[in-house]
């Protein structure tokens, strides 16, 4: 199965085309010692294209279940369930989006990305690039903040090759 996007057909199992080399399964139990390695300051590499600048093992709760464990990699996209499933490549959607202070406040963290917003001047809007890493099946997101739906249009280039060679854009 395939998707089209401007004008380029891409396989659906990696929105970049190509693939990802061969990795061995990653498991709860891989996670424990990543996990365990990262809180005394260990600065694992990604697997696939050797940057230690933003990969680890992540944590993310869920409210239909238990916390979700995976490994990822924000310079190139990989990303790996620990549940023993192959790894994938997310894509990376960007806007300007502008969060509102209320009065009083000096720094309010984004509803979208989490960004930490500061107020700099005497104003009560700040724009920010805002930010979402979506898996191959998402086709986009709605902003929370400011409620535009961010489609591939948005898509920005990953600061890394992948083990495919190819990069976000």
């Amino acid at each position: 199965m395939a998707l089209a996007t401007s004008g380029i057909v891409l396989p659906l199992h990696h929105p970049f085309g190509g693939g990802l080399k061969v990795h061995n399964p990653y498991t709860e139990r891989d996670w424990e010692r990543d996990e365990g390695q990262r809180r005394v300051g260990a600065r694992p590499v990604c697997p696939d294209c050797g940057s230690s600048d933003d990969f680890g093992p992540r944590a993310h709760e869920q409210a239909d279940g238990p916390e979700r464990h995976y490994r990822a990699c924000k310079a190139c996209g990989f990303w790996q369930e620990a549940d023993g499933s192959p790894p994938y490549r997310v894509w990376l959607a960007t806007h300007f989006c502008v969060v509102r202070l209320l009065p009083g406040h000096v720094v309010v963290a984004c509803p979208a990305c989490g960004q930490t917003i500061v107020r700099a001047y005497d104003v009560d809007a700040v724009a920010h690039r805002c930010g979402k890493y979506l898996t191959p099946r998402e086709p986009g997101f709605s902003c929370v903040n400011c409620g535009q739906f961010i489609d591939r249009s948005f898509m920005e280039p990953l600061p890394s090759l992948g083990s495919d060679g190819t990069s976000a854009a």
